[in-house]
């Protein structure tokens, strides 16, 4: 991950504000990662964006055409043949994908959790994946170039207080980590491909195999140039000089004043037992070993958490508060219509209105808000445009809590409220009985709360008490 490093990096500084809304328009992309630098797959779909946008300036001020009529190459011929081959294309490059791929037996079975689990796997084929990656390096390592790298030639013109020289380098380094590490999944997903293979071998899976991961590691193996690499042994066995990275990665650390990076080591006794990647993790993969030391000792499975993610959960687990109007006191208060916390109706009822609210939105926004409600806490509370006293609802709103909310004071007087957003509360209350509308600001405090408890025994649960007590302390 690049989370930590600047964009700034890589980007000019007229560059960096087209990149900064380019980065703001994507929903998969939270707040805290604007302006720093992308992955190399974020990198190539802003350059696709930065192409298309540029393209379609040209075409609104000038009238020229500067997009491909056609696809190159017969590429949308090769699509519709493949589909017709019954392959699963990956939804980026339209390449086929390997029966073994995870995005291809996530949608032959139609699971819709493992199809979400593993949709970043099935944009791109493993041979895109690795192309991605050599691309983004060879341009992080121009950039280090340009400031002195790979030895360290200090330009004070080009670097005048030192500081690019350290980031470009890091940033190399982090992304050549990456790459690194997405080859050694690739490994493991060769050995899944020629298993399948072997069990299948009446079936024709060649053009899959043009881009599968055996096809990635050997593209990688004669298209990189950092660092130099091996071709493999006299058998014909693919093989990355893991070491020699390694070893390549340590010198080059020690040379920088980085340091020695520390090592983990394993006791002679511990076994090197079969491991396979996190996409093949799914309790429905064709890969799930029922005798592995990790599977589930019950024979029910482990629990199903794959709903974890969705929105509509997140609402069924979120508090839902009926805003009621009380025209006794001129207040706001609330009933709590999923105390359980479960499905109901009204749970079902919110859900439908969220999906009509979300359904009118753009594609953007409501992938950000769909996001956004899975992942947070947020309290729903829902009313009638009509105000009637009734379960119905038809309107909403979300908040993290509810102070500063008109319905404070109702949740500090039946005492549920977080004594961590504790202060002074004033609410606006009659200013007497006699049927005259003025009104006044009266401070509501614990102290007033414990005093009308010792009097009625009861009022934190009684709106009547403490509306009788507000209206006769102002009235006197």
């Amino acid at each position: 991950m690049t989370a930590h490093l600047p964009a700034s990096t890589l980007f000019g500084k007229k560059e960096l504000k087209v990149y900064r809304r380019w980065q703001s328009l994507q929903p998969g992309i939270p707040e805290c990662r604007y302006n720093t630098l992308p992955t190399a797959f974020e990198y190539e779909e802003y350059l696709e964006w930065r192409k298309k946008s540029r393209n379609g300036y040209f075409n609104n001020v000038f009238g020229v055409n500067l997009e491909p009529l056609d696809k190159e190459n017969g590429e949308e011929e090769n699509e519709k043949r493949w589909m017709d081959m019954g392959y699963r294309l990956a939804t980026k490059c339209k390449h086929p994908l390997h029966p073994t791929h995870p995005g291809a037996f996530a949608e032959d079975i139609g699971h819709e959790e493992v199809i979400e689990d593993v949709e970043h796997e099935s944009r791109r084929c493993p041979v895109c994946v690795i192309r991605a990656h050599l691309r983004f390096l060879a341009v992080l390592y121009d950039k280090w170039e340009d400031v002195g790298g790979p030895w360290r030639n200090w330009d004070v013109q080009l670097d005048p207080t030192g500081t690019k020289y350290p980031l470009s380098l890091k940033s190399f380094h982090t992304a050549k980590v990456d790459m690194i590490n997405t080859l050694l999944e690739f490994e493991e997903w060769v050995g899944t491909e020629e298993d399948w293979e072997a069990e299948n071998h009446d079936v024709e899976v060649e053009d899959a195999k043009e881009f599968g991961a055996r096809k990635a590691i050997e593209m990688f193996l004669k298209e990189n140039k950092y660092p130099t690499t091996e071709f493999g042994d006299d058998s014909g066995e693919l093989t990355i000089d893991i070491a020699g990275l390694r070893q390549e990665h340590e010198e080059e650390s020690v040379s920088s004043g980085m340091g020695t990076r520390k090592k983990v080591d394993f006791s002679p006794a511990t076994l090197d037992t079969k491991t396979r990647s996190t996409a093949f993790y799914s309790r429905v993969c064709h890969a799930y070993d029922p005798g592995s030391k990790n599977a589930c000792p019950e024979p029910e499975g482990w629990d199903d958490t794959s709903f974890f993610r969705d929105h509509l959960y997140s609402i069924s687990q979120c508090r839902i508060l009926l805003v009621i109007r009380d025209l006794n006191i001129c207040q706001l208060r609330y009933r709590d219509l999923n105390p359980l916390r479960e499905n109901n109706v009204h749970v079902e009822h919110l859900q439908n209105l969220v999906t009509e609210w979300l359904e009118n939105l753009n594609s953007e926004e409501s992938a950000y808000w769909k996001q956004y409600m899975s992942e947070s806490s947020d309290i729903f509370l829902v009313y009638n445009n009509d105000w009637t006293d009734s379960d119905d609802f038809d309107g909403f709103e979300m908040k993290p809590d509810l102070k500063d909310t008109g319905l404070e004071w109702f949740a500090r007087l039946i005492g549920d409220w977080d004594n961590d957003l504790d202060g002074e509360l004033v609410i606006r209350v009659p200013a007497s009985d006699d049927g005259n509308d003025s009104v006044v600001d009266c401070l509501i405090s614990d102290a007033i709360l414990d005093d009308l408890d010792d009097a009625s025994g009861n009022a934190r649960n009684d709106v009547g008490v403490i509306g009788e007590h507000l209206t006769r302390t102002t009235a006197n």
